[in-house]
């Protein structure tokens, strides 16, 4: 669809009602067409509205440059004075609420609150998830642990009553078991075992216990 204007024994075709060079291309027909106002306009309001705005204007800009010809001066078939001069104001109210859909745009940007989260470094937060746990050991819950470990033990021996510990060391947030007991063997005597828990799992070689267990920092806990 088309419209005819003129000015000064000129004549020009311009397109009217939908613009789907406008749906397709974006701000780039306005551009082409030499409206380098509405094409900025264009391109900020998709960049502020996430590109909704693109799906409004290809209903209305070929009015809005119908409108600022006649704001310019040229005339279409059947105009008169009185729709000149609506085009005008058509023209201009069109234009001051693209800007005030822009600046309110900007006020939001500004105005929202950052996502950014605290500045807390991945350290800092590794270190604190560590206290927050360290904190659910205290030397009760400790206690607790070294008596069910020793239960633990007794009950996987040849001969639960031969067991004797000497020694169960438990750091801080409990993750790290180290124990030291003889036990009775198949052929009667004692021997010496090494056992280490890491988070719950026995670990019986020696590169577990001298990696968590050789001049560890742990608490020593009773071994009756």
């Amino acid at each position: 669809m088309e419209t005819t204007v003129y000015r000064n024994n000129i004549t020009k075709t311009v397109p009217a009602g939908f613009s789907w060079t406008t749906l397709f291309f974006w701000f780039i027909p306005a551009f082409v067409r030499g409206d380098y106002k509405w094409s900025a306009i264009m391109f900020v309001l998709s960049i502020f509205t996430s590109g909704l705005s693109i799906l409004v204007f290809p209903f209305v800009y070929n009015d809005i440059f119908l409108n600022r010809l006649r704001a310019q001066g040229w005339v279409a078939q059947g105009d008169t004075p009185e729709d000149l001069q609506r085009a005008i104001q058509k023209e201009k109210t069109s234009f001051w609420v693209s800007m005030a859909v822009i600046v309110f745009m900007i006020v939001l940007v500004i105005m929202a609150p950052s996502k950014k989260s605290n500045p807390v470094s991945e350290q800092q937060a590794r270190e604190e998830a560590a206290e927050r746990k360290v904190s659910k050991f205290n030397d009760d819950g400790r206690l607790f642990i070294s008596q069910q470990v020793r239960r633990t033990i007794r009950e996987g021996a040849r001969n639960p009553d031969s067991v004797e510990f000497d020694q169960i060391g438990i750091n801080e947030d409990g993750s790290v078991i180290c124990v030291e007991f003889r036990a009775e063997n198949g052929f009667g005597g004692m021997n010496l075992e090494q056992v280490m828990y890491l988070d719950g799992k026995p670990k019986t070689d020696s590169t577990s216990w001298n990696k968590h267990c050789t001049n560890a920092k742990l608490y020593s806990m009773p071994t009756y």
